[in-house]
């Protein structure tokens, strides 16, 4: 299996679903029950970082899949942060959430997995749990 998820912090307020080599949909679909799953542990709402560095592959049929993956979402899943530092990756993420109408959860893009838990600690809701908020 070449996608992974699980929680990125001892604290349960940040999870990390991590794809690398050749995977495809049906792993991520499979992946996301398994998110959903750790998502139903906690009553607060837990940001998910994508990290897609490890991985310069991406299987057809992108615009159908990403509509169908992001239709429902877990209540308690906040902010996501997608990691990549491919600028094509990037431009691909603008796009698709063009051809679908937008994503209905809040999203940022990073270029390393650093740099993304660095934006998730500016949000007063994470922030929180590392008494940095407000």
């Amino acid at each position: 299996m070449s996608v992974f998820v699980d929680w990125d912090n001892q604290d349960h307020t940040v999870i990390r679903l991590t794809l690398q080599g050749r995977w495809q949909w049906a792993e991520v679909r499979q992946v996301l029950r398994e998110l959903g799953t750790l998502l139903d542990t906690v009553t607060y709402p837990t940001s998910v970082i994508v990290h897609v560095n490890q991985s310069a592959w991406l299987p057809g049929d992108i615009k159908d899949n990403v509509q169908q993956i992001t239709q429902t979402i877990h209540p308690y899943m906040g902010e996501v942060i997608i990691v990549t530092p491919l600028s094509i990756f990037v431009e691909l993420v603008f796009q698709v959430a063009a051809l679908i109408g937008g994503f209905n959860f809040p999203y940022r893009i990073a270029p390393t997995l650093e740099e993304a838990r660095r934006l998730l600690s500016e949000v007063p809701a994470y922030a929180a749990h590392f008494g940095a908020a407000d």
